[in-house]
C-alpha cells in the first residue's frame, strides 16, 4: 500500500489537496482566534504530535556532522519568523492575496541565486519573476496608487525569511530522516514563539475553548498543514522540480476559487485569478 507513495504525481495531488484544504481552514481558525500567537502555537503543536505518532514508520537517521545543525538553529528562526508572521496575516488578509505574496519568495530565491550563489541567469527565468511580480502588482495597484497595508509588508519580510531559510533548508533537510525533520522544524518554532511572547498553558487552552468550532478548525488546520507539509516534501523528493514546482502552484488558483465560493471573499475576482495564473506560469518559468 505505501508503494503507491513512490510515484511523485501521488504525492502531488495529494499536496495540492491538503494545502488548499489547510489555507481554507486556517483563515476560518484565524479570523475567530482572539490570540494568533496561541493559535500559532496551537496549531504547530497539533502538527507536531501528528508527526510524533509517524516517526515508528519512518526508518531514523540525522546527521553526525555538528555543523548541521548551526544551520539547522539558523533555519528554525527563519522559519519562526516567516510562520509567525503569517499567523498573523490569516487573521487580516484574504487566503488568494496570502497565496500570491507568499510566491515573492520564489522571487527571492531568484535573486539569491544570481546574486549569492553566482547562478547562470537565464532570460525565462527573468519573466518568470517580472511574472510573479507582476501578480504582486496587480492586486495592489488601484485608483492609480499603491494600496499596501502593514500585514501586506510584513508579507514581504516573510518572504525574504522563507526564501532565506529554504535556501539553507536545501543542504541540511536530507540529513535527517523525513518526518523527524518536520517534526523539529515545526516543534520548535512553537516553542520558540511560547518563550518569547510569554504565553502560557493557560493562554492556549483558552483560546483553544474559545467554542466547539473552533477546535475542529484547529485540529482540521493541523492535520492538513502536516499532511501538506508531507506530501509536498515527498512530491520534491520523488519527481522532477522543474515540473512539481509549477504545479503546486495550481494551489494559488484553486484557493482564490475555493475562498471566493467558501469565505465570501468576492472583491475583484477576475483580478484575483489573473494574478493567480501570472503566479502558475511565473513559476514555470522561473525553475
Amino acid at each position: 500500500m505505501l508503494e503507491i507513495f513512490q510515484y511523485w504525481q501521488v504525492n502531488l495531488v495529494l499536496a495540492i489537496i491538503t494545502m488548499v484544504g489547510f489555507n481554507q481552514f486556517y483563515r476560518i481558525t484565524a479570523r475567530k482566534a482572539k490570540d494568533t500567537a496561541s493559535m500559532f502555537i496551537i496549531i504547530f503543536l497539533i502538527m507536531s504530535s501528528i508527526f510524533a505518532l509517524m516517526i515508528p514508520f519512518d526508518k531514523f537517521r540525522i546527521s553526525m556532522d555538528w555543523r548541521i545543525y548551526g544551520l539547522l538553529f539558523v533555519t528554525i528562526i527563519l522559519y519562526t519568523i516567516n510562520d509567525r508572521i503569517k499567523a498573523l496575516a490569516y487573521k487580516h488578509l484574504d487566503v488568494s492575496v496570502i497565496s500570491v505574496l507568499t510566491q515573492l519568495s520564489k522571487v527571492v530565491m531568484f535573486l539569491y541565486g544570481i546574486f549569492i550563489f553566482k547562478e547562470v541567469l537565464m532570460l525565462r527565468n527573468i519573466i518568470g519573476a517580472i511574472f510573479i511580480f507582476s501578480s504582486v502588482v496587480i492586486f495592489f495597484y488601484k485608483k492609480n496608487i499603491f494600496q499596501i497595508n502593514k500585514y501586506v509588508w510584513l508579507m514581504i519580510v516573510a518572504a525574504f525569511a522563507f526564501a532565506s531559510a529554504l535556501s539553507i533548508d536545501v543542504k541540511i533537510s536530507t540529513q535527517f530522516n523525513l518526518i523527524l525533520y518536520l517534526l523539529v522544524v515545526f516543534l520548535l518554532p512553537a516553542l520558540v514563539v511560547f518563550v518569547v511572547e510569554k504565553k502560557s498553558f493557560f493562554d492556549l487552552r483558552q483560546e483553544f475553548n474559545l467554542n466547539s468550532k473552533n477546535k475542529k478548525c484547529y485540529i482540521l488546520t493541523g492535520f492538513f498543514f502536516a499532511m501538506a507539509a508531507i506530501f509536498h516534501l515527498l512530491a520534491f523528493r520523488t519527481g522532477p522540480m522543474s515540473i512539481v514546482a509549477p504545479l503546486t502552484m495550481i494551489t494559488v488558483l484553486i484557493n482564490t476559487i475555493f475562498g471566493y465560493i467558501f469565505l465570501k471573499e468576492r472583491d475583484d475576482l477576475v483580478k484575483r485569478i489573473v494574478a493567480s495564473i501570472l503566479v502558475i506560469v511565473g513559476v514555470f518559468l522561473l525553475v
